[in-house]
């Protein structure tokens, strides 16, 4: 792709790397929700499950929830709470703070998953791949305890694909680094930290979902995290996932983590 389009956009040549993943032809986001839920759930003891949400920003139907076709996939009960979250990247992590503040018995499952179009010839069309991933949330065989949430909303437009449109509009790179990255996301770090009273260094696993190769170690240093706490972003070996992104991440740091660790994600 990157030798055949290289003519207009030289700079693709420097992002033909690595692999990517990629829907087959009898795939959709449900499939991989189903596929990442099923290893999910075979990883729990006590498969009770109270709710079951799921995130992405490609969801197949607009008019039909889409959570509760996977349930029905599942064979979960039919008494559990079913909730599709969309519309934004930070789909996921909005459906994990709900969660997190939730006080519904038994297990919660989050479920993230997307397949996104790309222009022919775009930078998105050399880095985004498809993924999904799930997480639950609740009191049995636990691995992680959430320390502190802390939330940001600003109408920070870095991209977006408005109704009826097949492809995302970006904007300028270099901006939404300056003023999104390093204006934005400071905030909100320093307020998680201070109210889990953590210290930046003390950061051993630090999440940040771009695709943005340089992004995550300017922002670490800005912030007083170690470098080596950097969550490599699996663009090389994924691509990125958008809403699945975070997800997808935070299972890898949570498979690589050890006792005492802490995440920031």
């Amino acid at each position: 792709m990157a030798e055949a389009n290289a003519w207009f956009d030289a700079s693709l040549k420097g992002l033909a790397k690595g692999e990517r993943s990629i829907c087959n032809w009898d795939e959709d986001t449900i499939t991989m929700a189903v596929e990442a839920t099923t290893d999910c759930l075979s990883a729990l003891t006590e498969a009770r499950v109270s709710s079951l949400k799921l995130a992405s920003t490609t969801l197949p139907f607009l008019d039909r929830q889409n959570s509760v076709v996977i349930a029905e996939a599942l064979s979960l009960d039919r008494a559990i709470s079913t909730m599709d979250f969309s519309a934004s990247q930070r789909a996921a992590t909005s459906a994990l703070i709900n969660c997190l503040e939730s006080n519904r018995n038994g297990n919660q499952l989050l479920v993230a998953s997307e397949h996104r179009r790309t222009k022919a010839g775009s930078r998105a069309e050399m880095l985004w791949g498809d993924a999904a991933a799930a997480v639950a949330i609740g009191d049995d065989d636990v691995i992680a305890q959430c320390l502190g949430v802390a939330t940001h909303a600003v109408d920070f437009i870095d991209h977006y694909r408005g109704d009826g449109a097949d492809f995302d509009y970006d904007w300028e790179e270099r901006w939404i680094r300056d003023e999104g990255f390093m204006k934005i996301v400071p905030t909100v770090v320093e307020s998680v930290l201070d109210d889990a009273g953590v210290a930046a260094a003390d950061i051993k696993h630090f999440i940040l979902p771009t695709d943005q190769a340089r992004t995550p170690a300017a922002l670490a240093k800005r912030l007083g995290i170690n470098a080596e706490a950097i969550v490599d972003n699996q663009i090389a070996s994924v691509g990125v996932a958008g809403a699945a992104q975070p997800l997808l991440l935070l299972a890898k740091a949570l498979e690589s983590a050890t006792a005492g660790d802490t995440i920031l994600l």
